[in-house]
């Protein structure tokens, strides 16, 4: 099986590939369409839309999971929001829908969220990751932040654990941060147990226009 596990960068995509469980390479995409054929891709960025006015329940539950790590979970909008035509639009469709604005740096987000939603549901094999609650599942609690030496470390530990080890002579990664890079690995192991039916949605979307967000549970 090959997985592939994606993260938003500066101007684009990076990737992990995995085959049979084990790291292959590390690759920068400008689109998800120049992404290497797989099997199953998850990607972190959010693929659900909410109910307008509510969130989306699997944004609760990595919410739940996360506990003081929570505000890492980034609320989705409506679609419609996030296809205004410029800020100010945003806003107002924001509290028109929702009762709440949106921040500068969400709206920043939506070429992305709508290119990978488009392309999940054109076919591409996508499914959503939240990286900080991926890696929770597999420490069994939240774990220090990501751009800390510590943190990057306990996280290299949980992905080594499971056979996935990311080194530097894998590829080129391009503008990431190595913490992207991290984050992309972890989606790329879900994305793997999600191909092997081992994977578990933190809830059920409640309407089609959701989607769930996938982690796994070591045994």
């Amino acid at each position: 099986m090959t997985a592939i596990g994606v993260d938003g960068a500066p101007g684009g995509w990076v990737h992990v590939t995995l085959e049979s469980g084990t790291a292959v390479a590390v690759g920068f995409a400008t689109r998800l369409a120049d992404l290497p054929r797989a099997d199953i891709v998850g990607i972190d960025i959010p693929l659900g839309f909410p109910v307008p006015g509510q969130h989306r329940p699997a944004e609760v539950e990595a919410r739940r999971l996360l506990g003081r790590r929570a505000s890492s979970v980034f609320a989705v909008p409506p679609r419609a929001v996030l296809e205004a035509t410029d800020y100010a639009d945003a806003r107002r469709m924001a509290v028109d829908l929702t009762g709440r604005s949106i921040s500068a740096q969400a709206f920043a987000l939506a070429p992305k969220i709508l290119e990978a939603a488009d392309a999940e549901r054109a076919g591409v094999p996508l499914i959503e990751v939240h990286p900080e609650a991926a890696f929770a599942a597999l420490a069994g609690e939240p774990i220090g932040r990501k751009k800390t030496w510590d943190g990057q470390e306990r996280r290299r530990s949980l992905l080594a654990a499971e056979g996935v080890a990311v080194t530097g002579g894998l590829g080129v990664a391009g503008p990431a941060a190595s913490d992207d890079v991290l984050d992309a690995a972890v989606c790329a192991l879900v994305a793997e147990r999600f191909g092997e039916n081992r994977a578990t949605p933190l809830a059920t979307p409640t309407h089609p226009e959701d989607r769930p967000i996938w982690v796994w549970y070591p045994d």
